[in-house]
């Protein structure tokens, strides 16, 4: 097992390699069963600046930091930092950008 400051050196050097430490894998397992797999921002169970129209249940495929990684690595184990969610919630909240709104089909004129 790596010690703290050996985990935010790590992060400091390269965040992308701490998410692939036993660690994090460790981790992120815990936090998932602790939130039972579903994304606890569609369920209304985290506040974020993100208000949510619809609550509604949504399986969990990530694990987020809340105080970024790359601005607070000593807190990157810390389960109060932590926050399972679904894809398109984990966008939002990473202002990504995506949207579930259908895009207008595109038609292929034909001569």
């Amino acid at each position: 097992m790596r010690t703290l400051e050996e985990l935010v050196a790590i992060i400091t050097v390269d965040p992308i390699k701490f998410y692939k430490t036993r660690e994090w894998r460790d981790k992120r397992e815990e936090i998932m069963g602790r939130d039972h797999g579903e994304c606890q921002r569609c369920a209304g169970r985290w506040k974020s600046d993100f208000p949510i129209k619809n609550i509604r249940l949504s399986k969990a495929k990530y694990v987020h930091h809340i105080q970024p990684l790359i601005e607070a690595p000593y807190l990157c184990l810390e389960n109060d930092n932590l926050v399972s969610l679904c894809f398109s919630c984990h966008e939002t909240v990473e202002r990504r950008g995506f949207s579930k709104e259908k895009k207008i089909p595109l038609t292929i004129e034909r001569w």
